[in-house]
C-alpha cells in the first residue's frame, strides 16, 4: 500500500488540529495601536467569548476561534483572499465616511445583493445613522462578509470598562456577519446592545451562528475537493 508523504492515516479525531475561525480586527488608522492594555483586553476577551459560546459543541465540531489584531490595512489582494472561516472587522473612526465602507466592501468582493436586498444601500444607511455603533455585512449563501465598528461611538457611549463595550459591539456585528439579519428581543443581538455588562447570544441566535459556521466549513471543504490534485512526487511504504 502506498500513501502520499503529506497524508496522515489513522489519526484519531481528538488528535486532529481544529479548524480555526479567524476574527481579524483591522485598525487601518491605528486607533488602538498605542493602547496596549485596552487592545489586548479587547482581543483576548473577544476570543474567550466566542470560544465559550458552547465549548462542547465546538469541541465536537472541532472548531476554535482565534482573534487577531492588525494595525496595518491588508492589500487588496489579501482582502480578496480572506477565506470562508475568516471574519474581518474594521475598527474605524469619525474620519471614515461611507466612501471608505464602500471601497472596503468592493475590495472584499462583497456581492451587490443578497436575497434581493442591496447590501451597499444597507451599509450606507447603517453607517450614516448617528446612533449606530457598527455594521455587519452578512454572507448569505456565499462566504464574503465584513464588519465595521464606529470606535468613536464606542468611546463616547461606554459607561464601564472600554474593553467590555468593544467586545459587545464587535460580537453583535459578527452575529450579523453570521447571517443573523434581524435584531432580537434579548441577548447579544438586541438593539442597542448593552455596553457595560457581560451578555451572551440568545440560544436561537447562538446556534444559528454556529450552524452557519458549519455551512461555511462545508463550502471550504468543497472548494478544496474541487482543486486540481497535486502531482505525486514521492511514495513511502506503509506495509511491507
Amino acid at each position: 500500500m502506498y500513501v502520499r508523504v503529506y497524508e496522515q492515516l489513522g489519526q484519531p479525531p481528538e488528535k486532529r488540529q481544529p479548524d480555526f475561525v479567524r476574527i481579524i480586527l483591522i485598525d487601518p488608522a491605528g486607533i488602538l495601536k498605542n493602547s496596549d492594555k485596552l487592545r489586548e483586553d479587547f482581543r483576548s476577551k473577544l476570543e474567550d467569548k466566542f470560544n465559550n459560546l458552547d465549548p462542547d459543541w465546538l469541541k465536537q465540531a472541532n472548531l476554535r476561534f482565534r482573534v487577531e489584531y492588525r494595525s496595518n490595512e491588508p492589500s487588496n489582494e489579501e482582502k480578496a483572499r480572506f477565506g470562508k472561516l475568516d471574519f474581518p472587522v474594521y475598527l474605524l473612526g469619525n474620519q471614515h465616511g461611507y466612501k471608505t465602507i464602500q471601497d472596503f466592501m468592493t475590495q472584499h468582493k462583497i456581492p451587490k445583493t443578497i436575497k434581493k436586498q442591496d447590501l451597499f444601500d444597507i451599509a450606507k444607511e447603517c453607517w450614516e445613522q448617528k446612533d449606530t455603533r457598527g455594521c455587519g455585512i452578512p454572507s448569505g449563501e456565499g462566504f464574503r462578509k465584513v464588519g465595521f465598528i464606529k470606535t468613536h461611538r464606542v468611546f463616547e457611549d461606554a459607561t464601564g470598562d472600554l474593553w467590555q463595550a468593544f467586545v459587545n459591539v464587535t460580537a453583535h456585528e459578527i452575529g450579523h456577519m453570521g447571517n443573523r439579519l434581524q435584531h432580537s428581543k434579548k441577548g447579544l443581538m438586541k438593539y442597542p446592545v448593552p455596553l457595560n455588562v457581560e451578555i451572551d447570544f440568545d440560544k436561537d441566535d447562538k446556534y444559528q451562528f454556529l450552524n452557519d459556521l458549519q455551512r461555511l466549513r462545508r463550502l471550504r471543504e468543497q472548494t478544496i475537493l474541487n482543486k486540481p490534485k497535486p502531482k505525486i512526487r514521492e511514495f513511502r511504504w506503509i506495509f511491507r
